[in-house]
């Protein structure tokens, strides 16, 4: 292979060597053949420059471009990362501030049940009084028990009263188009059971109430939106919009 080699160099040195002497004895007696090559080679350097100058300014717009698309994502990428620091901060400040506002519902939540066991206790056979004791009972359990709850909770248990309300069974799309989740939601359900106030089965993947107290359905939503009086700026947004995702439900 590599004896060939050299064999393919000599041969093609020694055409080359035959054709420049070809070339030389055909043109040697031509008149002004060396103004002729320069003029020639002159024509051809100002054609190439010519290109050469287009190619510049093509590549040159090229360049360009690639450059202000990089800009352009430079910029996007620092707008995206000042959006997720300031998520960030939001999240960190809630997370600051959920503590302080469940503090404070729980001391509300107290001084309400320390005003319900200094009521005088009834001892007349009056019903009405009976009843209206029952419903402040009723109304400062449920209080409590919403106040240490969980703010997707809260959304859970106002969509079961709804459902009770409109007499429709909840599917579970409801619960994953609100993205509370449905074991989240059922079990958040279960939980509140235990109280009494409320009752439901499942069937055909839907929740079914059977029986929703009176003291829920009167006073949820006017206790939903006292509790977003006292809330933060992020958890009042959040229970508020959930509330009116609910309220705008169709087709269930």
């Amino acid at each position: 292979m590599k004896n060939r080699e050299i064999h393919y160099r000599y041969g093609i040195s020694y055409l080359l060597i035959i054709i420049v002497m070809l070339i030389s004895f055909a043109y040697y007696e031509v008149p002004h053949l060396v103004e002729r090559v320069s003029f020639a080679l002159t024509v051809s350097s100002l054609l190439l420059a010519i290109l050469a100058i287009f190619y510049t300014i093509i590549s040159g717009n090229k360049q360009s471009t690639q450059l202000e698309k990089v800009i352009e994502a430079n910029t996007t990428l620092s707008n995206s990362i000042h959006d997720i620091q300031s998520a960030s901060s939001s999240i960190a400040h809630l997370t600051k501030d959920i503590p302080k506002q469940f503090t404070n519902i729980h001391s509300k939540i107290d001084s309400l049940s320390k005003s319900y066991q200094g009521l005088p206790k009834d001892t007349s056979e009056d019903a009405n009084s009976n009843g209206e004791m029952r419903q402040e009972a009723d109304l400062s359990t449920f209080r409590c028990t919403i106040a240490r709850m969980h703010f997707a909770a809260m959304v859970v248990l106002y969509v079961f009263e709804r459902s009770f309300s409109l007499d429709k069974p909840i599917p579970s799309e409801v619960f994953e188009e609100l993205e509370l989740g449905t074991e989240y939601s059922i079990g958040a359900l279960t939980g509140y059971s235990a109280t009494g106030l409320i009752e439901f089965k499942i069937h055909s993947d839907e929740v079914v109430p059977t029986h929703c107290a009176k003291v829920i359905t009167e006073n949820i939503k006017a206790e939903l939106e006292s509790l977003c009086e006292i809330l933060s700026d992020s958890s009042k947004e959040y229970l508020q919009s959930k509330l009116k995702e609910v309220d705008e439900l169709k087709d269930w």
